[in-house]
């Protein structure tokens, strides 16, 4: 679990983390999963940051 601060209430606060997974074609045409992390406030559950992975795809 990662520490923030959290813009709604102003205070270091723990994250919780959710998760998206989706599936995308390159330019040449190649698949790879974007991994999608949404972190938001334990508390006031405010939204306060995201992060994108890009997987290439196992065949």
């Amino acid at each position: 679990m990662s520490n923030q601060l959290c813009p709604h209430c102003n205070v270091l606060r723990d994250m919780v983390v959710s998760t998206h997974e989706e599936e995308e074609k390159n330019e040449d045409g190649k698949i790879f999963k974007v991994i999608t992390n949404n972190y938001h406030c334990s508390l006031c559950n405010t939204f306060v940051y995201s992060t994108d992975t890009k997987v290439p795809k196992a065949k």
